[in-house]
């Protein structure tokens, strides 16, 4: 997410870094979600809905369902094993950069605050 100078055009019209990460974190949830169902139409096919995997899945989709980052669903140590090939972009912890200038550095300004929030 880039902080630009107001002078700089932006594809939708104005900066807004706050908008930015959403929209980037909306993009990779629903990555993760077709990604997930389409593990799970497998793992039905399979006749596996039963197993740890499958139960995985089903927290997995109902999270992300709910415009909520994969990272939020509890699963116990085996069910997260059985995802981990999945590599879900956000079961990752994420990590926000702000370009901000050389003397806002120590203390941020007004649009790295928003992003922290």
């Amino acid at each position: 997410v880039k902080k630009v100078d107001e002078n700089v055009i932006h594809v939708d019209g104005s900066v807004d870094p706050v908008r930015d990460a959403e929209l980037i974190n909306l993009e990779l949830a629903l990555a993760d979600l077709a990604q997930v169902d389409k593990r799970m139409q497998r793992v039905k096919k399979e006749r596996k809905a039963d197993s740890k995997e499958g139960q995985a899945l089903e927290k997995l989709a109902a999270v992300l369902n709910n415009n909520e980052p994969a990272r939020n669903a509890e699963l116990d140590e085996e069910e997260e094993l059985e995802i981990k090939s999945l590599g879900l972009l956000t079961r990752k912890k994420m990590i926000y950069a702000a370009n901000v200038a050389d003397s806002d550095l120590a203390t941020g300004n007004a649009m790295s605050t928003l992003l922290e929030e």
